[in-house]
């Protein structure tokens, strides 16, 4: 249905307007009584006095840019009866804003074309831009645009423009469909950044107003991160972060990283605001590791990152060295050793006989033991081990073997 709609308006607009200019003159005929030119969005409406008398068909028009320059055809009407005539520029053109044209409208019939009518009409001029544009600024990674509706009825929305300079450029990023729609947050903004806003207008026929004056406002500064940082070893593979609290009053928690380098940093935990320490553990032996807290409010904005510091793990001790024993005049074994360290909790004593015969037979706090549980005549074989205070255990000392006495 809607095809042949289209179909039957075209037959109907080709037989009413022909695009042929009437080049024979009729002085004969009357003069075309035009009532009004009105100039409009990118258009002009004419409008005159139909001439019923049937020795006329219809009306040319020419259009021109100058009272006294080039008037060009711009259509013909096939009837007589038609009142008024709206230009649009045509179909690969528009007329201009705020611009001036001059028409021609003459009456014809099959022995040619009347004498002219001239009138003048100005299209609108663009809508001007919205006027008290602000901005509401501080808010977490966004930004809110107010401004006062426009009085322009043509006005059908909006278009608003940002750039993080006042030099812009400024980009596009929403356009607002309505008059009334004079609010706009802009999220997913950076924190603590500042943005420049200018916003137009848009008539229903799609033509912008000039930008209005920008104005800026800035997010929600970021806060400070926390202060004075050190990590401290304290036990096996672990490593407690300490800091002072970020100066900033609504953080909410802190988030720890750390790792090998400054741009392999892990997320480690978090703790709350009133926490200022944290463990990580299972870290490796000995390795020097580095560590990073950032503070974030109760916006969830996150602070740029601490000062990074490094930590060591302690080292595993020392595998016990200079072991030896020997046959004391009671039968029983004395083993020897020196000392792993100041943080030896306690070493650790393995004895094997008959080649496959191994237990642990005592925990030693110093650096000797006698072996008073012990075979005549049978290789013994003894060596020890380190524990320091973390329970991180060393490797195994060198071995030393003893044959005791024969009864």
């Amino acid at each position: 249905m809607k095809k042949w709609f289209l179909v039957l308006f075209g037959l109907l607009f080709i037989s009413s307007c022909s695009t042929v200019e009437i080049t024979k003159t009729n002085p004969n005929l009357p003069n075309v009584q035009i009532t009004s030119a009105k100039g409009g969005i990118q258009s002009v409406t004419l409008t005159w006095i139909p001439i019923t008398n049937q020795n006329v068909k219809g009306y040319v028009i020419y259009r021109s840019g100058s009272p006294t320059g080039k008037f060009e055809f711009l259509t013909q009407i096939n009837n007589n009866l038609q009142s008024s005539y709206t230009d649009t520029g045509g179909i690969l053109s528009t007329l201009e804003n705020n611009a001036t044209y001059y028409y021609r409208i003459a009456a014809f019939n099959d022995q040619g074309v009347g004498p002219f009518t001239q009138v003048s009409a100005t299209t609108l001029p663009r809508p001007n831009p919205p006027e008290g544009l602000k901005v509401i600024s501080g808010l977490p990674h966004s930004l809110i645009l107010q401004w006062q509706p426009s009085s322009d009825k043509s006005v059908s929305g909006y278009m608003i423009y940002r750039a993080q300079s006042s030099l812009g450029p400024f980009k596009a990023i929403k356009r607002l469909e309505g008059r009334e729609n004079t609010t706009y947050t802009d999220i997913g903004l950076q924190d603590g950044v500042t943005y420049y806003y200018e916003v137009s207008s848009i008539n229903y026929k799609g033509v912008e107003s000039p930008p209005s004056a920008y104005v800026s406002g800035t997010t929600q500064n970021k806060p400070i991160p926390p202060l004075s940082l050190k990590a401290v070893p304290t036990g096996a593979g672990t490593i407690t972060v300490y800091w002072f609290p970020s100066p900033t009053k609504d953080v909410a928690y802190y988030e720890v990283y750390y790792g090998n380098s400054p741009s392999s940093m892990a997320y480690a935990g978090k703790v709350k605001s009133s926490v200022l320490e944290y463990t990580i553990k299972n870290l490796e032996p000995g390795k020097i590791y580095l560590f990073m807290v950032k503070a974030i409010d109760a916006s969830d904005i996150e602070s740029p990152d601490s000062e990074i510091v490094q930590g060591k793990t302690f080292p595993i001790p020392e595998a016990p060295k200079g072991i030896k024993a020997e046959q004391l005049p009671n039968g029983a074994v004395k083993i020897e050793w020196a000392s792993s360290g100041n943080d030896i909790a306690y070493y650790e004593l393995f004895r094997r006989y008959y080649l496959f015969i191994t237990n642990e037979i005592a925990k030693v706090q110093g650096t000797s033991y006698i072996d008073d549980k012990v075979k005549p005549d049978t290789t013994y074989y003894y060596w020890v081990k380190a524990v320091d205070k973390w329970g991180q255990v060393s490797p195994d000392s060198q071995t030393v073997s003893i044959k005791t006495r024969s009864q």
